[in-house]
């Protein structure tokens, strides 16, 4: 996943792993530091948050809100490329009485 980040956003795009559950410690399957060690090789933020105690929910999102508004400015599109437009002289063809193609039938 974190390649398809890179592949898709600009550089500086923050990203964050998020470890969940940290209630359920006894069953932690991978240690904090082996964690905390894989997101700092890949310069990524690492927090653990846990939705039935509420623990760091709050502090995640607002941390991660604050990076989207700091760096808000960064990621702003380039003005898309305007269409040209086609001026329609006034010897356009006259759209004609009888249905499609000029009054032979028309099967959709």
């Amino acid at each position: 996943w974190l390649e398809e980040v890179k592949r898709y956003c600009q550089e500086n795009t923050p990203v964050y792993l998020v470890g969940t559950k940290s209630d359920l410690q006894a069953k932690r399957m991978v240690t904090y530091s082996t964690i905390k060690a894989y997101a700092d090789e890949r310069n990524i933020s690492y927090i653990e948050t846990s939705s039935k105690t509420s623990e760091n929910v709050d502090n995640c999102f607002s941390t991660f809100a604050t990076e989207l508004v700091k760096h808000s400015d960064e990621w702003k599109r380039p003005p898309s490329i305007e269409k040209p437009i086609i001026p329609l002289s006034g010897d356009t063809n006259p759209v004609t009485n009888g249905g499609c193609f000029g009054g032979k039938s028309c099967t959709i």
